[in-house]
């Protein structure tokens, strides 16, 4: 009987030690991909930069927007921004047409495909493979699906046909006519420009849901620019699932991407200013996603967070 114990229990351990290696290297996979982007757009020279925000010139309404004539370019606004100290400068950009969101919408009528969450499914908005064309700059979400990368083809009511894929660089997401521009690729396009203007910006990525935002460094700390973002924490009363950690993470532009990149979970548990009852009851949801080894519990139905707790890492 004790051979037979220990049996099992070695059988246990070696059972143990297999899912930490398979957790820490899917955990590995995701954060490859991640530096992979950071490389691509720190590879942007200044003057590389320059020619891809002075290529596109901006529709009548949009240049009016930015204070221009028509026919200027992004160049001309950014440009044209007032110069300032780097932190009020971002403040700026984060209020400027440049950077702001975009709806997936039909490219012929203006038709807007519902992007909240929880959004009904839309039997008019299906995904293919990415045509030879579109491979090079199409991507996958960030630490959630799609599992791989896909081009989305919506059949809109009107009889028109729009393809949008998820895309890192920024002469993809720059277009004034692209039909969507969703939170990862406006927080990628923040990162391209924060290192061209000289502003330290870091990404921050609440594992397990499906949004990401900025921070900026004010001199003293990294700060939250969207009032929404600092009190993210509050979400987790929508009953729409939990988040496990939230993870900030170093960008080109952020000085010193080690010392960027660090765990912010308690961070934004204290920016949402809650009550002591509040801040127990958003950490015990936060435990109990992180426990879930399905992802059933989380927004995003993903299970990155149990992966973090099964390797035995620290975020």
């Amino acid at each position: 009987m004790k051979a037979a114990r220990i049996l099992v229990l070695a059988g246990g351990v070696a059972f143990m030690e297999a899912e930490r290696r398979t957790a820490r290297q899917m955990l590995r996979e995701k954060v490859w991909a991640v530096r992979r982007k950071w490389q691509l757009l720190g590879s942007y020279s200044p003057e590389k930069t320059e020619e891809v925000l002075a290529s596109f010139e901006l529709p009548k309404d949009l240049a009016e927007r930015c204070g221009l004539s028509e026919g200027g370019t992004w160049l001309d606004a950014v440009k044209a921004l007032p110069k300032s100290d780097p932190f009020e400068l971002w403040q700026k950009v984060e209020r400027h047409p440049i950077v702001e969101y975009v709806h997936v919408q039909c490219q012929t009528c203006g038709h807007r495909v519902p992007d909240t969450f929880p959004a009904e499914e839309d039997p008019n908005l299906s995904e293919e493979p990415p045509t030879e064309e579109e491979k090079p700059f199409v991507r996958g979400g960030w630490f959630r699906g799609p599992k791989g990368p896909v081009t989305f083809v919506y059949r809109c009511p009107c009889g028109a046909s729009s393809r949008w894929f998820r895309a890192t660089h920024p002469e993809i997401t720059l277009n004034p006519n692209r039909w969507g521009r969703l939170c990862g690729e406006q927080e990628d396009l923040k990162a391209w420009l924060a290192k061209y203007l000289g502003v330290r910006l870091r990404v921050c990525l609440p594992l397990d849901w499906d949004h990401v935002w900025t921070e900026v460094f004010d001199g003293e700390e990294w700060q939250p620019v969207d009032p929404n973002c600092r009190n993210f924490a509050r979400r987790l009363n929508e009953n729409i699932g939990s988040w496990t950690r939230v993870l900030a993470l170093g960008t080109p532009g952020s000085g010193d991407v080690v010392q960027a990149t660090e765990e912010v979970t308690e961070a934004y548990l204290r920016h949402a200013q809650g009550s002591d009852e509040e801040v127990a009851a958003w950490r015990r949801q936060i435990w109990a996603a992180r426990e879930d080894g399905g992802g059933s519990s989380t927004q995003s139905r993903t299970r990155n967070g149990h992966l973090l707790r099964l390797a035995e890492l620290e975020a």
